[in-house]
């Protein structure tokens, strides 16, 4: 059978296995959901809430220039119970931290540093 097209072909049932393994991984390995779901990322940052609380400082401090980084209720929205968002925080802070790679004290002297510049 010259003529035999690709849907035609017999693909045994390991080779299929195998091929749907691969696709499924690189799927869910990339899918945020399920990582928050199956709580795929370091314990750490349920764990730690100073590690959670600076990372949260930083991270505010860089998408409001001048928010005051000391200011007592600067992230305490994150982890109120009365909001659902509380029980993904971990994730999120997991989240940030594998997507800034510079380290949140460096990140907090920098915000310090711009709001002092800005407000000369």
């Amino acid at each position: 059978m010259q003529n035999e097209s690709f849907l035609d072909r017999r693909v045994s049932r390991l080779s299929f296995l195998k091929q749907v393994s691969v696709i499924l991984g690189l799927a869910v390995s990339g899918c945020s959901p399920l990582r928050i779901l199956f709580k795929d990322y370091p314990r750490k940052f349920d764990d730690d809430p100073r590690l959670r609380e600076s990372t949260l400082r930083s991270f505010v401090t860089a998408v409001i220039p001048g928010a005051d980084i000391d200011g007592p209720d600067l992230v305490r929205i994150y982890g109120d119970p009365f909001y659902p968002f509380h029980s993904y925080c971990g994730f999120f802070v997991s989240d940030l931290s594998a997507a800034v790679p510079i380290s949140s004290a460096r990140m907090s002297s920098t915000a310090r540093s711009g709001s002092e510049s800005g407000s000369h």
